[in-house]
């Protein structure tokens, strides 16, 4: 159970199994819309958790994923919860960052990426997988700019 601690009310029943996908019904984005709006003039939510061995503070940086969860419902979109190795293959990466295995191979080889081996095959740690993933985000805007002059210069 999930109590809004800022507004004293707003119970959220249910549980969720570990593997469970959190689609919002609208039972649960009226409920989520309720927390919302309840805590609407509160600069930052905390939350505590109710179980029979006592009330417990849920940190601050919880807190603010739990808002967020509860914001995005309200809105009507869909959460999925998942947990992520801390170690994932070579495979799983380039999934993740949308390149062939080969093409992260290479990003290993010249260093965009750390990797280690385990045996004969490489690892990678996910929070670096992450740190890529943004990495390449923030340059496509410069590479877009970069393309869109080169194209104005041999344009004219």
């Amino acid at each position: 159970m999930i109590r809004h601690a800022n507004s004293g009310g707003g119970v959220m029943p249910g549980t969720l199994a570990i593997r469970d996908l959190l689609v919002p019904d609208e039972e649960h984005k009226r409920q989520a819309a309720e927390i919302v709006e309840s805590a609407s003039d509160e600069p930052h939510l905390c939350f505590k958790v109710v179980s029979s061995a006592g009330d417990f503070a849920v940190p601050d940086h919880l807190s603010s994923f739990v808002s967020h969860v509860l914001h995005t419902v309200a809105q009507g979109a869909m959460i999925q919860v998942r947990t992520m190795p801390e170690e994932v293959s070579t495979t799983v990466a380039a999934d993740h960052l949308g390149v062939s295995r080969p093409t992260l191979m290479k990003m290993i080889r010249e260093g965009a990426i750390q990797a280690h081996l385990v045996g004969t095959h490489h690892r990678l740690k996910w929070s670096d997988v992450e740190d890529c993933e943004a990495r390449r985000s923030a340059s496509r805007p410069d590479a877009a700019k970069l393309l869109r002059d080169l194209g104005r210069e041999l344009g004219d």
